[in-house]
């Protein structure tokens, strides 16, 4: 699953106005948060052998939103910016592995290059074991090479 994240901030009756000037959408002042979301995490695995590893994907821009019904069940809200949410409680939320995500947003990621570099050194040492397969694999890693190449010269444009 991807799970990420998130500081909830009150939001003012003067930042509210300012949301409701800049995007026309009206906020009610008594539930209006804003939600500044971390960097997203998959997570693979289940219970104590579930790992996170942080996606490339960069932060979420900021959400500001308000509730404007909740029950038991149900909670309704509309962001700043004119879309409408709904929640619900129930479902899979009421499985016992549903706040499993806990204890894997409390470990330290495992970062991308080192998936990276675990996943070279198994193939290299594929190639070495089974020959037939040392072509494929150099094409592989040929293509895969070039692929991040491309994406560090336009990261540094």
């Amino acid at each position: 699953s991807v799970f990420t994240a998130g500081a909830v901030e009150r939001l003012d009756r003067t930042a509210v106005e300012a949301l409701r000037r800049q995007h026309g959408t009206p906020l009610r002042f008594d539930t209006a948060v804003r939600i500044d979301f971390g960097t997203p995490r998959l997570s693979i695995g289940r219970g104590g052998w579930a790992r996170a590893f942080e996606l490339p994907a960069g932060q979420s821009p900021p959400v500001s939103l308000c509730t404007t019904y909740v029950d038991e069940r149900l909670r309704l809200a509309r962001a700043a910016g004119g879309g409408r949410l709904v929640f619900t409680r129930g479902g899979l939320a009421d499985e016992p592995l549903a706040d499993s995500w806990r204890a894997v947003a409390d470990q330290t990621p495992v970062r991308p290059r080192l998936v990276a570099a675990v996943a070279l050194g198994i193939l290299a040492s594929l190639a070495a074991a089974v020959p037939p397969l040392r072509r494929p694999l150099q094409l592989a890693a040929l293509v895969g090479g070039a692929g991040a190449a491309v994406r560090v010269a336009e990261s540094r444009r």
